[in-house]
């Protein structure tokens, strides 16, 4: 437990630092940070984490498989298991490169993203991602790759964003849900504006009672793969309206009131897809596996809460949200840690068991 303490410190650090004049310092520790976090992720030990094991079965059933490609697997994440079994490394490689993966995108994207680096760091470490990818590893590799295809598409890399788009479904097929979103980057921001609190009101009822999502599931869910059954017969409809659901409310109201007055189109993308994370997650409350689908959107608020507290307020609100938000992002770290909520076991590293 306590290299989890340790890695809070340099985070910590690193949002203190955020200043123009000690921009290399913060973008030291920044790079600090992120290797413990991969460290941390890429090295577990099999008892860390609640589908670890399943990783490691998967690899080894994909090794002995006549036909790989007939599994359950999508084709990228299998490929990449026939190419780390092919050079002779076993289950614990496969999971240290998906993590480069994951914890590539976020150091990439932040740097040229993000006004505020601690605070986008400790938003992914404590709420929006990190934990995830301990359990659920090649949908967060899909996450990271939709992440890195916005990052390089709005920077002018638009062939590399599109390959990173299109690769981000070869990982885990539920990230195709993500691209017909990127149309209401076609809308104009005057009906955006009138349409998202809309859409956030409607979303409340689907927090407040099943009912919605079992009308909406009836139809919506007859159009799923098969491969994807065990999502739709395990529905849980038992949804979480706790503490991390208010925030969320909490972070919409906020980022909306800094997304009417954006004038960067890249700031407003990201604030767009930041919003439609919270709706999503506000609709998919009651849906048991099938909320997962909303962390595609969910992810960005790591971008898109820095910019909202960065740009547009006064000093002193600037370091006051700033604050706010580390310190509920934080919480939910220890929370995550301390607690268990996200099913993780305390570390252990097989790189210092040799």
């Amino acid at each position: 437990m306590a290299i989890y303490f340790w890695l809070f410190l340099p985070i910590l650090t690193t949002f203190a630092l955020n200043n123009r004049k000690f921009r290399f310092f913060q973008v030291v520790l920044f790079f600090i940070s992120c290797f413990g976090l991969y460290f941390l992720l890429g090295f577990r030990a099999v008892e860390v984490g609640t589908d670890t094991g399943a990783y490691y079965s998967s690899f080894f059933r994909i090794e002995s498989a006549e036909f790989p490609f007939s599994l359950r697997y999508e084709p990228a994440y299998v490929l990449m298991n026939l190419a780390i079994q092919n050079i002779g490394f076993g289950p614990e490689v496969l999971i240290a490169v998906c993590s480069l993966i994951i914890i590539f995108s976020l150091v990439y994207c932040c740097l040229l993203i993000s006004p505020s680096l601690g605070l986008s760091l400790i938003l992914y470490a404590g709420i929006f991602g990190y934990f995830f990818a301990f359990n659920g590893m090649r949908q967060a590799v899909a996450q990271s790759l939709i992440l890195l295809g916005f990052t390089l598409f709005e920077k002018g890399y638009r062939k590399l964003g599109c390959f990173s788009y299109l690769l981000a479904p070869l990982f885990h097929y539920t990230a195709v849900v993500f691209f017909p979103f990127l149309l209401l980057f076609l809308v104009k921001k005057e009906r955006l504006i009138i349409l998202l609190p809309l859409c956030w009101l409607i979303s409340l009822f689907f927090v407040i009672s099943a009912t919605p999502f079992q009308m909406m599931s009836s139809f919506l869910f007859q159009l799923s793969p098969a491969i994807y059954s065990n999502y739709v017969d395990n529905i849980s409809l038992s949804g979480d309206v706790g503490v991390l659901t208010a925030f969320y409310q909490l972070v919409f109201i906020f980022i909306y009131m800094s997304f009417s007055r954006c004038k960067c189109n890249m700031q407003y993308k990201v604030m767009l897809l930041g919003m439609l994370g919270v709706i999503s997650a506000n609709i998919l409350n009651y849906s048991g596996f099938v909320s997962r689908l909303s962390l595609y959107w969910e992810l960005f608020l790591i971008l898109a809460l820095p910019i909202a507290s960065s740009y547009f307020y006064r000093f002193r609100f600037k370091v006051l949200i700033s604050f706010l938000l580390f310190f509920v992002a934080s919480i939910f770290y220890y929370r995550a840690v301390f607690v268990s909520s996200n099913n993780i076991s305390p570390y252990s590293s097989w790189l210092l068991e040799l």
